[in-house]
């Protein structure tokens, strides 16, 4: 694969972060949107602390050619702790990857009656085929979707501010830190699920010059995807009692726009799916053979434990890794600082 231009580094970083949670509009309501206007500075610190750690990840992966999720945290005098973060990411990955799935299943069969069990088998299959083929494959997909979906976000936004104007209450908690608090456990658990991406993005870039602009528009779409999102669901009267808020306010438009949205969705989740079966494919990555039957199984594993339910599963692993979040992050500062020295 020939060295990425700055616009796929980018569409790749937002790609990796903006997952169901992000593009329905829940995730964005539950961590700054109950804040009111302050939860627009509480996403302005999350979106820049997202694509600077970014940025350390992929500047670390090309100065000591550290090209996986554990190499990225642990020094290699260290094999114990890289044992516990292969684990780590394992299970997290996997998680992610079967709430996706879930939540794949749940909006197809709600917006077009379509078998759950069907649903997960044709998703997890996209996933497995893609992840197999390398990152060249996953780049491809989001400079492919993101663009797209970034387009659908601001036009849905644009004729909700136009229909209802721009409305946004007073912050529920009158305070500027709940919101910045609430930033930094966003960040925590959503960092893990990139860094695998990012490290292996390492490989494909030579100038931090592209690292750094990359990172920058990585982070100006992600606040304006962000923003546009929070402000259609402060309009949308209701909204923020949907469990997919940005679908209520889409079909409030449009019929044929909620069916949009909806489809939209379901490739966030395959992105999300995407960023989280890939590091676990790259484990197996001198055996084609192997990494296949790797991810076989665990799709197939997959389908079967997503009918737990999208919201009981959310509700249990995203607290569970925003804890083990904010140690890793450490780890990954901690130990760029020491590599430069």
């Amino acid at each position: 694969m020939k060295g990425l231009n700055i616009l796929s580094l980018a569409f790749t970083i937002v790609g990796a972060f903006i997952g169901a949670g992000f593009v329905s509009g829940q995730e964005l309501w539950q961590f700054f949107g109950k804040f009111g206007k302050y939860g627009f500075s509480g996403l302005l610190v999350a979106v820049i602390s997202i694509c600077f750690l970014s940025y350390t990840i992929i500047k670390n992966g090309i100065k000591n050619k550290a090209y996986s999720f554990e190499r990225i945290i642990a020094q290699k005098d260290m094999p114990f702790l890289k044992s516990a973060l292969i684990v780590i990411e394992t299970v997290f990955y996997f998680s992610i990857y079967v709430i996706m799935t879930a939540g794949a299943q749940s909006l197809l069969n709600q917006s077009f009656m379509i078998n759950k069990t069907l649903t997960g088998v044709i998703f997890v299959t996209f996933v497995t085929l893609i992840s197999v083929m390398g990152v060249k494959w996953i780049v491809s997909f989001f400079s492919a979707t993101v663009p797209i979906l970034t387009v659908s976000v601001l036009i849905v936004a644009v004729f909700s501010f136009s229909d209802a104007g721009v409305k946004i209450p007073a912050s529920e908690s009158g305070s500027l830190l709940p919101a910045i608090f609430s930033a930094i456990v966003f960040v925590s658990y959503n960092f893990i699920a990139g860094i695998g991406v990012f490290a292996s993005l390492s490989r494909q870039l030579k100038s931090t010059k592209k690292l750094t602009w990359g990172s920058v528009i990585a982070c100006f779409f992600l606040f304006i995807l962000g923003t546009a999102i929070l402000i259609s669901i402060f309009t949308c009267q209701g909204a923020e009692l949907s469990d997919l808020p940005m679908i209520t306010v889409a079909t409030k438009f449009n019929t044929v726009w909620g069916i949009v949205y909806a489809v939209l969705l379901i490739i966030a989740m395959l992105g999300a799916s995407l960023a989280s079966l890939f590091p676990i494919a790259e484990m197996f990555k001198k055996s084609m053979a192997r990494k296949i039957i790797c991810c076989t199984l665990i799709s197939v594993l997959c389908v079967g434990l997503s009918s737990f339910g999208f919201k009981e599963l959310i509700s249990t692993v995203y607290p569970i890794f925003g804890y083990i979040g904010f140690i890793i992050i450490a780890l990954v500062l901690t130990n760029s600082f020491k590599k430069e020295q």
